[in-house]
């Protein structure tokens, strides 16, 4: 079965509420244009959130690894976002006690948190 993590990004834009709607719309047409691979390699992990202006992503369950093109896809997306005017938060939390990532845009407000919880076997 090997390692697996889960993956949550979260996709928005600062500024007034139309600039973050124009955002926003654009940001759509990105994910099918331009992060076509990225967005066809996680169908259904997509959801658009209208009325917060912002694209949440979860991954859950996933092999996460470099050299994987899912994730190559996936991380160049992200690589990209902040050059093109948006703000991200990224988290990876792996199977192991205190595995997790966080990769965020500079101007981020932390949309994503991560807890710690009981698991009973």
């Amino acid at each position: 079965m090997g390692y697996r993590s889960d993956v949550g990004l979260c996709v928005y834009a600062l500024g007034t509420e139309p600039q973050q709607r124009d955002k926003f719309e654009a940001l759509k047409t990105l994910m099918n244009t331009r992060f076509a691979k990225a967005t066809h390699e996680f169908e259904g992990c997509y959801e658009y959130q209208h009325s917060e202006n912002q694209l949440r992503v979860s991954i859950e369950n996933v092999k996460w690894y470099n050299g994987f093109p899912e994730v190559e896809a996936f991380t160049d997306m992200v690589d990209n976002l902040e050059d093109l005017g948006y703000e991200y938060d990224f988290v990876r939390v792996g199977e192991d006690s205190g595995d997790v990532e966080r990769l965020c845009s500079i101007n981020s407000d932390g949309r994503i948190g991560t807890r710690t919880t009981l698991e009973w076997y």
